[in-house]
């Protein structure tokens, strides 16, 4: 399928230029350079969802807890998240945002909203609502592609 391929070599592109330390810092507005991608995604998960168990976290980032824990002990030393027990299992951890943490992400969101707002200014409604969609369902289709095991040739149809 040649349109799949020039498809995966965009999204490729995108992803270089994302994960790129210049991008990730005009997107970040210039100040949270220190952040690795997986922190990012992590700090900005956390705020959108509130505190979440470490099981959970790992499974959203489809890694192992211990991996997990590397990387909140990181951000935890750092004064950005606090690890307590569930008061009801106290067997389970549950990582919160502190207040710095907050202000942390808050700012990367509110500077990533301006960036990709700058970036996309000349866009009418109707293509950022398209462009929406479609990532939407591209994302979705290659997380059930991941989990049926990738077989070619499987995918959503229109």
């Amino acid at each position: 399928m040649p349109e799949s391929q020039q498809v995966h070599g965009r999204a490729m592109e995108l992803a270089r230029m994302l994960t790129r330390p210049a991008t990730r810092s005009w997107l970040q507005g210039g100040r949270h350079r220190e952040f690795s991608v997986a922190d990012m995604w992590l700090l900005l998960h956390l705020l959108e969802t509130g505190p979440l168990a470490m099981s959970d976290l790992a499974h959203w980032q489809q890694v192992n807890r211990s991996t997990m824990s590397v990387q909140v002990f990181h951000l935890e030393s750092r004064g950005l998240l606090v690890r307590t027990p569930d008061p009801g299992d106290h067997r389970v951890v549950v990582v919160h945002l502190t207040a710095e943490g907050r202000a942390a992400a808050r700012e990367m969101a509110d500077s990533m909203g301006r960036s990709f707002g700058a970036a996309m200014s000349r866009w009418t409604p109707a293509e950022i609502t398209a462009l929406e969609d479609l990532l939407s369902r591209l994302i979705g289709d290659l997380d059930a592609a991941r989990a049926r095991g990738g077989a070619p040739g499987e995918g959503s149809t229109p």
